[in-house]
């Protein structure tokens, strides 16, 4: 197995942001927060403090995520890519519950439905994972996620969400 497996991983969960929707997973659903929930209105300034935090913090649970070794077998890759997608999850649903600032609507959902599509791949390889499936499929699929993550940390860099773009 090749050593930088899981930290490949890594990288595509540090993106946070886009990919193409890959259909249904066996991940929890979850709901997104409803504008009773929330503020009416934020300015751009404080959306992206608070979104930039809210990466941070998933940068550094990413980062607590082990990564591969010469020895690291099949299931051990489904756990990081089942981490993966469950940190990304988290920042996502947090992401969703900030008003969004005036004008943004449009940008930001397609930020969000960018996230939930590449989450559901994550949880897609992690299911394939650990169902067995060879380290060659699942390099494939790490390629494939991989250039959805450099797509998506411009586009979030260009909207101002720095951290969400940032590879450790």
């Amino acid at each position: 197995m090749k050593p930088q497996l899981i930290s490949r991983i890594a990288v595509i969960g540090l993106v946070a942001l886009f990919s193409v929707s890959c259909g249904g997973s066996d991940k929890p659903s979850t709901a997104k927060a409803t504008s009773a929930t929330k503020p009416a209105t934020i300015t751009r300034k404080a959306f992206l403090a608070k979104g930039n935090a809210i990466c941070k913090r998933m940068n550094d649970r990413q980062r607590a995520i082990p990564k591969s070794t010469p020895e690291t077998t099949i299931f051990e890759v489904a756990d990081g890519f089942y981490k993966t997608a469950a940190n990304m999850d988290r920042a996502l649903e947090e992401l969703e519950a900030l008003p969004v600032p005036k004008g943004d609507e449009a940008k930001l959902d397609a930020i969000f439905r960018r996230i939930r599509a590449m989450t559901d791949h994550v949880y897609t390889w992690a299911n394939d994972a650990s169902s067995g499936a060879t380290m060659a499929y699942l390099q494939q699929g790490i390629d494939q996620l991989q250039a959805e993550a450099d797509k998506a940390n411009a586009l979030s860099a260009m909207y101002g969400l720095t951290v969400c773009a940032e590879e450790s």
